[in-house]
């Protein structure tokens, strides 16, 4: 049986530490360590090593996407999509 790991593919996910999570996101460490406390953001814990997918961190930050395209139409004059 063969045990080595195979070569990522491009449906595999991706992985970074704290660090690339917070150079990914331009968020502090400070405030990852706290979503990540308060359960808003999941994780993975090997040995001492904290790992985040890189698409639950997508998924976190568009949590608070605030979409402005009826306020702006509005000001434009337009009707809203509603």
């Amino acid at each position: 049986m063969n045990n080595r790991l195979t070569e990522p593919t491009p449906l595999s996910t991706a992985y970074v530490d704290v660090h690339g999570a917070c150079r990914y996101t331009s968020l502090s460490r400070r405030t990852l360590d706290y979503a990540r406390a308060e359960g808003e953001l999941p994780f993975i814990k090997k040995g001492k090593k904290v790992l985040f997918a890189v698409r639950d961190l997508d998924k976190w930050i568009q949590r608070d996407r605030i979409d402005v395209t009826n306020t702006v139409q509005r000001l434009e004059g337009g009707q809203p999509n509603e």
